[in-house]
């Protein structure tokens, strides 16, 4: 979009099923469809701010598809800052910002904090 700001567009559509015993079921974790919309934008001090949206349809837990997770939405956050001299990074990310609870294979938001020194 320019040289400060980024997008992405991803859609992927699956027709995959299992063999063997659970012949023509639907894969386990596996949406038929996600749609994901993303974005970066580099702010001043070597700051990068990140956002990512994604919604996939009815999935399953179990190979024998009898514990569905819902059709839904998640959305996940992040910031990053390193140094001049690339030694301290910083990175904060917050996901799995549910839009519906049943949706998620573990419905709470993780929040990851991060530092690295690089020698």
């Amino acid at each position: 979009m320019s040289s400060t700001h980024s997008f992405a567009l991803r859609y992927l559509w699956r027709d995959g099923v299992q063999t063997g015993t659970t012949l023509s079921l639907a894969v386990p974790y596996v949406p038929r469809q996600q749609l994901t919309l993303s974005g970066q934008w580099a702010l001043e001090g070597r700051w990068l701010l990140g956002s990512s949206l994604t919604y996939r349809t009815k999935r399953y837990k179990d190979a024998a598809n009898v514990e569905a997770l819902a059709s839904g939405a998640a959305l996940g956050l992040s910031l990053y800052w390193e140094s001049p001299d690339k030694r301290h990074t910083v990175q904060a990310v917050a996901d799995n910002l549910l839009s519906n609870k049943a949706a998620g294979v573990r419905p709470d938001a993780h929040v990851m904090l991060r530092y690295a020194y690089n020698y």
